[in-house]
């Protein structure tokens, strides 16, 4: 049951990035998985259901890569996680960040993107507190969320959106870790 979901999801992911996600259509889906109809309602109510599975798959595999949620109390190890997690996820699933990248620009102007929305705010909310804490702490400077996140993250998305699946040089991925940390402690 389980690899029937997976398989409707790897499908989706396909036709998602083959057509984008407006031309996806629930037909191009099934017919790409295999699935029936009624076995791809089974699981997901729509497209936007399916986008959110996917991009919850992409943020455990990037939480799994970091293990930065059990850093918290070392702010500096828990961005520098954070960010190689990411950039090491990033470039071992290439198609799958590719589609959350535009996923998440998606999330911000479509109501049909709801699920997809409720689970970003969710781990914004979550990295917020903790960076809020962390600056009450005086460990990192005291900036709005919406700033530290672009400082701590911005760079790892522009390499990964620049390498298009290729290798980057271990040099730039341990650069663009320390820098990270670097752009927010006090």
């Amino acid at each position: 049951m389980e690899n029937r979901r997976q398989e409707i999801l790897d499908a989706a992911l396909e036709v998602f990035l083959e057509r984008g996600f407006d031309s996806a259509t629930m037909a191009a889906i099934r017919e790409r998985s295999g699935a029936s109809t009624g076995s791809i309602y089974h699981f997901f109510n729509g497209k936007a259901e399916m986008a959110a599975a996917l991009l919850k798959i992409a943020t455990s595999q990037w939480s799994l890569q970091s293990q930065a949620a059990g850093l918290a109390d070392d702010p500096e190890q828990a961005v520098k996680a954070s960010v190689a997690g990411f950039l090491s996820w990033g470039l071992a699933n290439p198609r799958l960040f590719a589609f959350m990248d535009d996923l998440l620009a998606r999330s911000r102007f479509s109501q049909d993107f709801t699920p997809v929305g409720d689970l970003i705010d969710a781990g914004r909310k979550a990295a917020s507190d903790a960076y809020a804490a962390w600056a009450q702490a005086k460990v990192v400077r005291d900036l709005p969320w919406n700033v530290s996140y672009a400082l701590i993250m911005g760079p790892a998305y522009a390499i990964l959106r620049n390498s298009a699946g290729g290798a980057i040089d271990q040099s730039d991925v341990a650069e663009i870790v320390q820098s990270a940390w670097l752009s927010v402690r006090s």
